[in-house]
Formats: structure tokens, C-alpha cells, sequence
């Protein structure tokens, strides 16, 4: 029987994370190139982190609601969700009932509607 130690553990998860982000930026760079186009790489990697970090915040924590969270910083702006327009996104995201792949689908189909 294999067992990893707590160490392993978390330097397993930072070099996933690692990956994560870095997977992220090539997406955000070919999804959004005229958002991107005057922001350097450490910038694009803070607001990726922070993105993470802002959607753990709201239970989102799955690759994909995780990286649809950071194209709204990227499409809408960074406090998208702060945004005096936008308070019918907060209220979806903090409904604690929701899953958050309904939450994301839900932000997603009104956007698109």
C-alpha cells in the first residue's frame, strides 16, 4: 500500500495548481486578446490566482466553474461581480443551495439571454 506522506500531499496540489494556472493563462490570452493584449505575464498570473482564490471564496472550487469564474474577471472586469449592474450575479453566487456548476450555468444563461 502506497502512502503519501502531508508533504507529498501539498507539493502534489502546488505543482497541480501550477499547472492550473498556467493552463489558464494560454486560455485567457486566446480567449481574450484584445483584453489581454497590454497586460504582461505576472500580472495575467495575479489576476488568475486571485481568481482562484476569489471563487473558493463562493465555493467554487472545480476546474471548470473555477476557470468560467476567471473569464468574467477577464470579459467583465476584475470586481465583475461587485459591479452596482451585476448584483443579480453576487446574489447567484452566494445562494448556498446552488451547486456550483449551477451557479456558473445560471451566471452563463442569463449573459447569454
Amino acid at each position: 500500500m502506497i502512502h503519501i506522506r502531508k508533504e507529498q500531499m501539498e507539493v502534489l496540489e502546488a505543482v497541480m495548481l501550477d499547472l492550473f494556472i498556467k493552463k489558464m493563462l494560454v486560455h485567457v490570452y486566446e480567449l481574450f486578446p484584445e483584453e489581454t493584449k497590454d497586460k504582461d505575464k505576472q500580472e495575467m498570473r495575479d489576476l488568475v490566482e486571485e481568481g482562484i482564490n476569489r471563487a473558493s471564496g463562493y465555493e467554487i472550487t472545480e476546474e471548470r466553474e473555477v476557470a468560467l469564474f476567471i473569464d468574467l474577471m477577464v470579459g467583465m472586469g476584475r470586481d465583475f461581480e461587485k459591479q452596482r449592474s451585476n448584483n443579480w450575479i453576487l446574489r447567484i453566487l452566494t445562494k448556498e443551495d446552488l451547486k456550483q456548476r449551477e451557479k456558473m450555468d445560471l451566471i452563463y444563461r442569463r449573459l447569454e439571454g
